[in-house]
């Protein structure tokens, strides 16, 4: 399958996955209510929190099933790494889901400043988080298969069914049964079982002629350990660097409040849909290149991977910056909610953009298997942005966050580029931030403040989202021009058939 046809299944898979999610979040507050929106957040916490526990494992299966070739040694060792992974996660599972069931209780009366949710449905709801997030582990190896075998066009069309199910199904079926907040996750749980199955089944099939002599070797978790240590690694300072929001501003902020900076978040983290589908796809073929260590091949990758991503994730987030009150005015539908989220909003989106860049860099590394450098940098990530928050947020509010997630990211990717070219990349860090980073940046910013300035927009909310449509679109072709991978695209695409 080409790079191409795999980046578009996987923006897809994404937009389908995580968008129905924010497009559905303000019917879910209209039927549930903030706080219990601000539950969906803390599954999104334990995830990712759990999701710790893998230690570098899955993404060890996509690196060896990328590198393996077919019938050799090197694909039966990744084969039995597939079969021991499954050993070590049936116990993993089994006690992440005892764990929050018997400690559901306790989480509600020790953290969450309830205001209107009743504690007991609190509590019912975060047991079944457990299940939840076990079952999704689960998966996770066989999400990781699909992906190493570059399978991403079924991986994503099973993710995309999934997603409709789980959010389109769950607020149907809030709706009808009245079973409110704990009806949600009850569904979710149902969901996740009948996915977990559905991949499970696939990957099987997929496994089934390269491993018909896999066994249970252990030594297959001692030959990855390196790579999955600096991935485990990277993986805990990386969730503690997206995460820790959440679980100490769940902490510091009433549960309303809470519920209104995920409402802020998710709208942000949408821009992720753009960065993620690429990294995915990047790292199994980066992999791949590096085998060969064809460097012409990869640098020229490398640099049409981070100008197409910059052409399409800055006017994306300017977006948010710029028209961040209309944004959340078409999209809530209430005034009141964007002009107490736009600020905040404009803050988290220009950090996530910045963060989205450096996802082309970070494939790079992986798929060298230099995990030391993420290691290092996310250490001293957190070491900063943790204090921040504590000492921030109490005094004022979830805005302080926004400010220190802007400084981190910033910084983030000033030292941590220049680092990775200097080893990975020599002589190519100016042409990348030129091209990837400053130059798509000025071109969206510098439309959208001019559109801003010199347009008056509808106030009517179907009128509104319509013309913020055609302001992206334009945007987007204006930086795509702007850019020269992009520019290339948009000809090969254009281009009259001779």
């Amino acid at each position: 399958m080409s790079l191409r046809a795999n980046v578009i299944a996987n923006a897809g898979g994404q937009i389908v996955a995580s968008g129905l999610a924010f497009v559905l979040a303000p019917l879910f507050v209209g039927e549930l209510g903030l706080e219990a929106w601000g539950l969906v957040g803390i599954l999104a916490v334990l995830s990712a929190w759990f999701n710790l526990v893998d230690v570098g494992l899955t993404p060890s299966i996509t690196r060896e099933l990328a590198r393996a070739d077919a019938g050799s040694d090197s694909a039966l060792q990744a084969c039995n790494l597939v079969r021991c992974v499954e050993v070590v996660y049936l116990g993993i599972a089994a006690l992440i889901a005892g764990l929050l069931a018997v400690s559901a209780d306790s989480i509600v009366s020790g953290w969450l400043r309830l205001e209107s949710l009743a504690s007991r449905d609190a509590g019912l709801s975060i047991a079944l988080m457990g299940l939840i997030v076990a079952l999704r582990l689960f998966e996770n190896i066989y999400r990781s298969v699909l992906s190493g075998f570059q399978e991403l066009v079924a991986l994503n069309v099973l993710s995309s069914f999934f997603a409709v199910l789980r959010w389109g199904g769950g607020l149907i079926f809030v709706v009808v049964s009245g079973t409110g907040v704990v009806g949600l996750f009850a569904w979710q749980a149902g969901a996740a079982a009948l996915s977990l199955g559905c991949f499970a089944w696939v990957a099987r099939r997929r496994l089934r002629h390269l491993c018909a002599r896999a066994r249970l070797d252990f030594a297959a978790l001692r030959r990855i350990r390196s790579f999955a240590s600096g991935v485990a690694a990277t993986s805990v300072l990386g969730f503690l660097l997206t995460q820790v929001d959440k679980i100490l501003l769940s902490r510091l902020l009433p549960f309303s409040e809470f519920g209104l900076y995920m409402l802020a978040t998710s709208l942000a983290d949408a821009l992720a849909l753009l960065a993620g589908p690429l990294y995915a796809a990047l790292l199994p073929r980066l992999s791949q290149m590096t085998r060969s260590a064809d460097a012409r091949s990869i640098r020229e990758l490398y640099l049409r991977a981070s100008q197409c991503l910059a052409a399409t994730l800055a006017p994306c987030a300017f977006l948010l910056i710029v028209f961040g009150q209309d944004v959340v005015k078409a999209w809530t539908g209430s005034a009141t909610l964007a002009v107490q989220m736009a600020p905040l909003l404009a803050l988290l989106a220009f950090g996530r953009m910045i963060n989205g860049f450096m996802h082309v860099p970070a494939a790079l590394q992986m798929a060298w298997g230099w995990t030391s450098l993420s290691v290092k940098l996310n250490l001293g990530a957190v070491l900063v942005l943790v204090p921040l928050i504590v000492v921030g947020v109490p005094v004022y509010g979830a805005i302080a966050y926004g400010w220190s997630w802007v400084t981190l990211n910033v910084g983030y990717l000033v030292l941590g580029s220049w680092l990775v070219h200097r080893r990975l990349l020599p002589e190519q860090h100016v042409t990348w931030l030129r091209h990837a980073v400053l130059a798509p940046m000025a071109v969206a910013l510098a439309w959208l403040a001019g559109v801003r300035w010199l347009v008056e927009f509808p106030q009517g909310r179907l009128e509104l989202t319509f013309a913020l449509g055609a302001v992206l679109v334009s945007a987007m072709a204006i930086t795509a021009w702007a850019t020269p991978a992009a520019r290339l695209l948009l000809r090969a695409y254009f281009r009259p058939s001779t």
